[in-house]
């Protein structure tokens, strides 16, 4: 598959990543950018560790594609 390059705003801070489409935000968040906040918990998105905010709003970023 290709890898989609693209940029978001984490914690205040422009970043860039490239990743195939089909890739987790949480993935993305942990490997690529580094982060060790978001996690992987239940898998479901009901206990909440990997929610991230995006536009202000809590989302479960293990079943969130890039």
């Amino acid at each position: 598959m290709l890898e989609t390059g693209f940029r978001l705003t984490v914690n205040g801070v422009e970043r860039s990543a490239s990743c195939e489409p089909d890739t987790p935000l949480l993935d993305v968040l942990r490997y690529d950018l580094g982060l060790a906040g978001p996690r992987f918990g239940c898998g479901m998105g009901l206990c909440g560790a990997c929610f991230v905010l995006i536009g202000g709003r809590a989302c479960g970023a293990h079943n969130r594609r890039i």
